[in-house]
């Protein structure tokens, strides 16, 4: 999965995994997960970063919601997707897949552009 997030200050992206049908706190990613990793890397501008979450091997203990967070001094923009295993034909589907996304984040006293695209 992609999230890209771009503002100023640079946000920083954190992953969070929240199990189905379980009241506990949600998981900040990789968490001790093996086949999870996390990347991130900076975007085309200086005002642009993008984090990767990669599950190499899915297992039903990765079904859940995956949720990309960025962060910034102007706040807090996130989005979100349903991970599940189809048990039939081992393939995974998603609600709306989180690539492509940008979540921007701006501290601009000229600009009200604090903004999500989904």
């Amino acid at each position: 999965m992609i999230c890209e997030a771009r503002g100023y200050p640079l946000p920083t992206i954190i992953w969070y995994f929240n199990k189905p049908n379980q009241k506990q706190d949600k998981i900040q990613m990789p968490g001790n997960y093996k086949d999870v990793t996390v990347s991130v890397r900076g975007g085309t501008e200086e005002t642009h970063t993008i984090s990767y979450l990669q599950i190499t091997n899915f297992i039903l203990e990765y079904e859940g919601e995956y949720v990309c967070m960025a962060d910034n001094i102007v706040g807090i923009k996130a989005q979100g997707t349903s991970l599940v295993r189809n048990s039939i034909s081992s393939i995974f589907s998603s609600s709306s897949l989180i690539s492509s996304n940008e979540l921007y984040l701006h501290n601009d006293d000229n600009d009200d552009n604090n903004q999500a695209r989904h």
